[in-house]
């Protein structure tokens, strides 16, 4: 008696019916993803789970779309290779089974969607280089730090910084993958997909040290176009691949000034305070003979 209840109870529930929703754009929200697939004549409704990053909430471009009837499901694959912001979107069959089938089932699935992106990411390079054969970046120069970071971003965009780093010149450059990752941020910055998030109290410690460390070490200083002369400054922001604005420390005022006008060398007093000792050790030396 009371099985046929459960039964019943069982009976009475409905079930749903998953699918896998991958290569979503980052920029999408929930009820976007659910109109876009409202909008593929499906009768019922439709529920988004999108999957985020555990440390951050950022969206990872991947879905679950959760349907209500099997004629929903069909046509939901259906949409397989549909546009999006455009971006195709991959819609493919969840795993059933149990707890562990299902986790590795889904770990296949990301993986695939991640292999897949490489796939494109790899195509789009290519592609780049043929159509820019004398362009200044080599195959060397992207390592897999910078392919990871671009692979983080929508194809579109991923696509605007590497038409950014077709014009990119090297030219006094000492630091080449430093200048190329400066390149890209600022382009995904302009394109609305980097924002920076705030850093903790420790962190802002870390930087601060480094910066003290670096300026202890070395200056930059710029050309003054009203007097003509060299004077130390603080590079306020990049303006495009050869210009900078900068502000001067000795009048606080700031100016435009072309890449090649500025320059970054060692402090003379610390380079005398070297010399100095250098030469106190030799006649030390020297008298003690």
């Amino acid at each position: 008696m009371n099985k046929s209840k459960e039964d019943e109870k069982k009976g009475t529930r409905p079930q749903r019916l998953t699918l896998f929703v991958g290569q979503i754009p980052f920029s999408c929200s929930k009820e976007e993803i659910e109109g876009h697939f409202n909008g593929g004549e499906l009768e019922g409704k439709v529920q988004v789970r999108m999957l985020t990053k555990k440390e951050s909430n950022e969206f990872k471009g991947m879905a679950f779309l959760d349907v209500e009837n099997r004629e929903d499901y069909e046509k939901a694959l259906m949409m397989d290779y549909s546009v999006m912001k455009g971006r195709r979107l991959r819609v493919e069959r969840t795993v059933g089974g149990g707890g562990d089938s299902r986790k590795r089932g889904l770990k296949r699935l990301l993986q695939k969607d991640q292999d897949r992106r490489k796939e494109e990411f790899e195509k789009d390079l290519l592609e780049l280089f043929e159509q820019n054969p004398k362009m200044e970046v080599q195959v060397a120069d992207l390592d897999d730090a910078i392919k990871e970071f671009l692979l983080t971003v929508p194809q579109n965009d991923s696509k605007k910084v590497l038409e950014e780093l077709a014009k990119v010149s090297f030219r006094r450059v000492k630091n080449r993958r430093r200048y190329l990752m400066g390149v890209m941020k600022r382009r995904l910055r302009e394109l609305g997909q980097l924002v920076e998030t705030p850093r903790t109290g420790q962190q802002q410690l870390e930087q601060k040290k480094k910066s003290t460390e670096e300026e202890k070490r070395e200056m930059t200083v710029a050309r003054n176009y009203e007097d003509g002369q060299w004077h130390e400054v603080h590079i306020v922001k990049e303006l495009s691949d050869d210009k900078v604005l900068v502000r001067f420390k000795n009048t606080g005022r700031e100016q435009e000034v072309l890449r090649e006008d500025i320059k970054s060398k060692m402090k003379r007093r610390r380079k005398n305070q070297d010399q100095h000792s250098q030469n106190n050790k030799r006649s030390f030396k020297r008298r003690r003979r």
